[in-house]
């Protein structure tokens, strides 16, 4: 056999294993004869992500063998320096690569597609519940729907809830004792048993002050007509007389053509999003002068509950203008 020519060129293609890379989007409802559309940048963007996240543990363990060595000299703390800053980028981009998640199709066409009754349809509703009105039952009978009480229901953490298609996942590998609980009076042979409703989830042994906490503040919220659909109306009318209060100061990237999401957009949660090259810069000062703001790249958030009043909006746009002025 004859030896292989080491002096052949290199090629793009070979070099980056094209073949074997652009062949790993495997349709899972193209397999199932239910071709979804949505689903191929799915794949392609939760893979993107993958290959970021393992540049940026690249990253950290060369800048850990700098930090490792006996001796560290200025090279050495340059280059590890490089590789935070590199790290610092990938996240940016990783945030920005979110816009393009939301263009995928609603909920009902995604989980249409998923016909595999082994296959879990999982919604996170951590952003939006008591925040956007949010209407899940075209596809109760097929998704698992999750949310908790941490951020815009104002029942703190260590609350949470899981609603339950029926039938699916009848034995879940993960989770707990409590799983048997409703299905005691029928136990025996020699298989685990489980209950058929949805306490076969609820895993094991935990403190329950937060569910009770959970529940008051619910029968508060319904006691002062605190639906999602209201509470959204609320932080809509906060972010119109904010932005109105704030372009009158005409601060440079706080304008409301700065808005990632513009005021017209009915579907916007409970943020403004401003986007600003010197976001961080804007953010820093803000804080230091205790407002509370979040920055995330080039992007400036300004977050409101129902516990703010409409006319303490013009008092925040001119605090805010003589910290930046």
């Amino acid at each position: 056999m004859a030896a292989k020519d080491r002096t052949a060129g290199l090629y793009y293609r070979d070099y980056l294993q094209l073949d074997r890379l652009l062949s790993s989007q495997s349709r899972e409802s193209e397999r199932q004869n239910r071709p979804a559309h949505d689903e191929m940048l799915f794949i392609t963007i939760h893979q993107a992500y993958e290959l970021w996240f393992k540049q940026i543990l690249f990253e950290l363990d060369a800048v850990s063998a700098v930090f490792s060595a006996e001796r560290v000299d200025d090279r050495s703390i340059a280059a590890a320096d490089r590789g935070l800053g590199r790290i610092q980028e990938i996240l940016r981009l990783l945030v920005s690569q979110i816009e393009i998640l939301e263009t995928m199709t609603p909920l009902e066409v995604v989980a249409g597609s998923v016909p595999n009754p082994d296959a879990y349809v999982v919604v996170d509703g951590y952003h939006a519940f008591m925040a956007l009105p949010v209407d899940i039952g075209a596809i109760a009978d097929r998704v698992f729907y999750i949310g908790g009480g941490y951020k815009y229901a104002m029942t703190g953490e260590g609350a949470c809830f899981l609603h339950v298609p029926p039938g699916y996942g009848p034995r879940p590998v993960n989770t707990g004792w409590y799983a048997a609980f409703s299905a005691l009076p029928a136990a025996g042979g020699t298989t685990v048993p489980y209950g058929a409703d949805g306490q076969r989830f609820i895993g094991s042994t935990f403190d329950q002050t937060a569910m009770y906490r959970f529940v008051a503040v619910m029968d508060w919220a319904v006691q002062q007509g605190l639906t999602p659909a209201a509470i959204h109306r609320r932080g809509h009318d906060l972010q119109h007389a904010f932005v109105q209060a704030l372009d009158a100061r005409r601060l440079p990237g706080l304008c409301s053509e700065d808005l990632v999401v513009p005021l017209d957009e009915p579907g916007r949660g409970q943020f403004l999003v401003y986007r600003t090259p010197d976001a961080g810069e804007i953010n820093r000062r803000l804080m230091d002068a205790d407002i509370i703001t979040d920055c995330r790249g080039d992007r400036l958030r300004f977050g409101f509950g129902v516990y703010h009043d409409l006319d303490e909006m013009p008092v925040f746009a001119a605090r805010i203008a003589k910290v930046l002025g």
